[in-house]
């Protein structure tokens, strides 16, 4: 397994040199591959801003990195927003991820819902595929494929799924949107980022989506939870079932990137943050990789 961390400024976020100090210190740690999280950055990521003076500086820690985080928009409900504003933004930050030598652009998709919050999947489909025109076409210029996130409160496809006020696609949407996109491109430009956080709070089978989404996942974020709330947790200290997780990947023959999405806000990485991100390192390599 490829195991990354996702990166965090330490201290004031859209402060780069915040941001790159805790570049500085993954480099002293087990890891050698990150997962940037650009969310980190949004305010600074403007016409202005100097995507390859950004990557220039990032390559000179010598840290791998196979995907980005977009920023975290989330257009949700479609009839409240449709992501116009944020557009520039994100176009910019796909041309961070390629200069950066990424290979992968997490994003996360918006929802259809009636009057009654209730989830439209045909349509939500449909809007999500149009949603991601410009960003796709942006992708196969730069060489990126777009892989797509389930969300926290994923809604149920039965016709008895109760309104949810946040609700994010299901996973059969997801596939829809992925298949429907590459057959339109005739190659591989979408694939699924599979977060089993979030699947976890979304009350599902997390090896048997897995299981679904098959040879389509390209990243999977792990990180733990009780399932009450999103608190990212390192994993083993929530109640997701890890060892029919890995069986789940290996079973797919997934050869992608284990992301580790912690908030990396707790006491001990302020106090020793070296030896906090060796700790999480061994957990994954311990635990994971068996």
């Amino acid at each position: 397994m490829l195991f990354s961390t996702t990166t965090r400024c330490i201290g004031q976020r859209n402060q780069l040199d915040h941001f790159f100090a805790f570049l500085e210190k993954v480099t002293l740690s087990g890891f050698h591959r990150v997962h940037l999280a650009l969310g980190e950055l949004t305010e600074l990521i403007t016409k202005d801003f100097d995507s390859a003076s950004f990557a220039k500086r990032f390559r000179s820690y010598g840290l791998s990195v196979n995907a980005v985080h977009a920023p975290m928009f989330y257009p949700f409900l479609f009839h409240e927003t449709n992501g116009e504003a944020w557009q520039e933004v994100m176009l910019r930050s796909m041309k961070v991820a390629a200069d950066c030598g990424a290979s992968d652009f997490v994003m996360h998709l918006g929802t259809v819902v009636d009057g009654e919050l209730r989830y439209q999947p045909e349509a939500s489909a449909a809007r999500n595929i149009a949603y991601l025109k410009p960003y796709l076409e942006q992708a196969e210029q730069l060489g990126l494929r777009i892989d797509i996130e389930n969300g926290t409160n994923q809604p149920c496809d039965d016709e008895d799924a109760r309104p949810l006020k946040n609700v994010s696609p299901g996973i059969e949407e997801l596939i829809t949107v992925t298949d429907t996109i590459n057959r339109a491109f005739g190659k591989e430009v979408c694939g699924i980022c599979f977060d089993c956080g979030h699947a976890n709070l979304a009350g599902l089978d997390i090896p048997a989506e897995i299981k679904k989404i098959g040879s389509r996942l390209k990243v999977v974020h792990i990180h733990d939870n009780d399932g009450s709330f999103d608190q990212h947790l390192l994993p083993f200290e929530g109640n997701i079932p890890w060892p029919a997780v890995i069986a789940a990947l290996k079973e797919i023959g997934f050869g992608g990137e284990l992301a580790l999405e912690l908030y990396y806000e707790n006491g001990e990485l302020k106090e020793d943050p070296v030896a906090y991100l060796n700790h999480t390192y061994r957990v994954l390599k311990e635990r994971l990789n068996d």
